[in-house]
Order: structure tokens, then sequence, then C-alpha cells
């Protein structure tokens, strides 16, 4: 069946239609710069170019190619996206592009926000004491910081393999869409990156014919860190931002974000290899607690303070020594739902005179690393390049 046309017309024209059997593919009817903007739901992808938009001619559209016809010329839709997206309705942008974003679940995106902005997540599996939990799914974060806090052993995590994210990529191509933008794990953290890498060429072996164009970023980081910021981008998308430009500004964000954390038990981090054994073993008999910071997926240990009460302090301090001159400032706070969280918020409102973004849980995966007693101080600090 010959898909129907994508037009802007006058409103007579658009009555018009009847007479030519079309009017009954209109789905949509909206007024933009006081024309008429019909389309169908059957409009389909970049790739599928047989359609052409009917804008008002002036002047410059006197040499467009295509037909033309009384105060309309005919410009193919592909052109008309590239050269003039300012001239299309906000309605086609949004039917041409089909845009999905996706993450896992280290993003500790809240789930009432996930919804909200409609980005998908998909969950690692943690094994803890022989049992697998699945993140999200398998109990809450406090049921699972309660988990590690009596057993025995310390969690692991299983990446997502490459026939899930095939699987989730077929999804897409099946429902119509023309992009996801996929931000996975940290790269350097786990193999859940080259997963997602290997499950394009997958994709391309089980829909050879597919469209799909798959924009995979590595956030260089863990948490609401990016989780907060992939947010931002499905909000700036629904307003009709261009993915070129939200990529670019998520990508140029992430450049600047910074996390300090205060762990006040250690076991978990001697596991994840952020602290050497002897200096948990001698944190633990002294009640030294280390301040880490978390950059661009690299750990390091800024300071060591005795005893619990001076943890916050010191994160405060170093957070302000290190965003000192940062413009458009801002913080988030993130926990595994222990009473110094509330002391960190306070002194933060203090110290920055303004309240956080966000306070957060810290979900399976990264508590899994840095331990069930953690807090986090996440901040904009200055472009590292």
């Amino acid at each position: 069946m010959q898909k129907p046309s994508v037009r802007v017309m006058s409103e007579c024209e658009f009555e018009r239609l009847a007479l030519f059997g079309i009017k009954r593919h209109v789905t949509h009817l909206a007024v933009y710069r006081n024309v008429n903007f019909t389309f169908s739901a059957e409009f389909g992808h970049y790739a599928e170019l047989p359609y052409r938009a009917l804008f008002p001619r002036s002047v410059d559209d006197e040499t467009a190619p295509g037909a033309q016809s009384g105060e309309f010329t005919s410009v193919p839709v592909g052109r008309a996206c590239r050269e003039q997206p300012d001239r299309l309705p906000m309605e086609m942008r949004e039917i041409m592009s089909k845009i999905a974003i996706l993450t896992d679940s280290s993003c500790d995106i809240p789930q009432e926000m996930a919804e909200k902005y409609g980005i998908d997540i998909m969950s690692f599996h943690i094994l803890l004491d022989d049992v697998d939990y699945i993140e999200r799914e398998s109990c809450t974060n406090t049921e699972f910081y309660d988990k590690m806090r009596a057993a025995k052993g310390v969690p692991s995590t299983a990446a997502i393999t490459p026939i899930q994210f095939c699987e989730k990529y077929c999804q897409y191509v099946d429902e119509g869409y023309t992009d996801v933008i996929h931000v996975p794990i940290n790269k350097s953290g786990s193999s859940t990156y080259n997963n997602a890498l290997m499950a394009q060429g997958m994709l391309r072996e089980e829909r050879p014919e597919h469209h799909l164009k798959i924009h995979l970023l590595d956030p260089h980081t863990y948490s609401m860190v990016f989780g907060w910021y992939l947010c931002e981008m499905a909000r700036k998308l629904k307003n009709g931002a261009e993915i070129s430009h939200v990529i670019h500004e998520f990508e140029t964000q992430m450049d600047c974000m910074e996390i300090v954390l205060g762990p006040y038990s250690l076991k978990q981090m001697k596991k994840s290899g952020r602290i050497s054994a002897a200096a948990a073993v001698m944190g633990e008999l002294m009640g030294i607690r280390p301040i880490i910071t978390l950059i661009d997926g690299k750990t390091r240990v800024e300071a060591k303070v005795r005893g619990d009460d001076k943890v916050v302090p010191a994160m405060v301090e170093l957070c302000k020594q290190r965003c000192e001159g940062v413009e458009d400032f801002d913080y988030m706070i993130g926990h595994t739902n222990i009473p110094q969280a509330a002391d960190l918020e306070k002194a933060c409102r203090k110290a920055f005179g303004k309240p956080p973004l966000l306070v957060f849980e810290l979900g399976g995966v990264v508590s899994a690393n840095t331990g069930p007693d953690t807090v986090a101080l996440v901040y904009t600090g200055h472009p590292r390049g």
C-alpha cells in the first residue's frame, strides 16, 4: 500500500483532500504558523524518503527540486529535515525521529523519573552468598543494603550480555525507532560497553535491513552522576532539541562531573580494589575513614580522617576546594539509607547556600562496590577536556 504523504497546506486545501480520497489517512491536524499541518501515523523513518513536505513558497524556493503548485513548493522530507529543520512543525520532527534512551541499572534513576521521561533501564544481576539478585526487581535498595551487611561474602556483578543488548535493539527496530541513545555503565569498570558494541554487529545479522542509528556513549562514571543528565536529555528531546545537540551537552557535562565518597565500612572497598587490604584492616581497627574521589571512572584516596564524625566535614571541604570558581555549580547527594545522609545534606546546604538537585539512593551495582554504609557527594567541577 502506498504510504500517505506529509503536507503543509491551507485549510481550504485540507478540506479538498477528501476529493482525492486522502483525508481518511489523516490522523492529526495541528496549527503551525497559521497553516495546518497533517500527517499519517504510518509515516516512516529517515531512510524512507519518498515523502515530500509542502512549504509556502518564497523567493528562495523557486529553485527547489520537485513539483511546484500555486503558493506551495514541494521539497523532499529528508532534505527539509537536513536543510530547513526550523520550518518543519514540531509534530513532523517527532514523527520523523522516534528516539529511545537506553541505559542500565547502574544509573540509579528512580523509577518514577524513568517512567516520566520514558527511559529504558536494563537490570544487572548481582550474586551475593550464592543468591542471584536482579537489580530493581528482586528487592529494594534498602533490602539489598541489609543483605550485604548480613552476608558472609561480598557481592559480585555480571555484565549485560551482547545477546541481551541485541534483543533490545531488535525490539527498537521492530517498533519503528529511528535512533537509540545508549548510555551504559562506565566503560572502564565493566565489559558492558564492549558487549553493546558486539550487539551492534549481531543486530546487522538479525535485522540486515534495519536503519536504527545507535548512539553509544561512555559516561565515564556511575549512578545519578549520569542518570540525572540522561533525564535532562530526554526532557530536551521531548521539547524538540536535536539529537546531536543533546549528546554534545551530555558529553560536555560528563567532562565536569566528580564524586566524593565517604565510606563508613571498608569490606566492599577492599574487595573492589579501591583501597588496599592492609588499609582496610587498619581503618577498621583504628576508625580511620578514607575520603575518596571518583573522577573519570578512577578512584583516589584524597584524605584520611579519624572518626565517623569527621567524614562529612572533610567531604564538603574537599568539594569546596575542587569546585571553587565553577559557574552553574550544582550538586546531588547519594546514600545507602544511613543517618549520615541527612548530616551531609545539612552541611552542603550551609556550605553552598542552595539545596541539592536530588537526594537519591545508591543502587545495587554501585553499593556492591562502595559498601552498604556510604554517602556520596556528586557535584559539578571544572572541565577536564
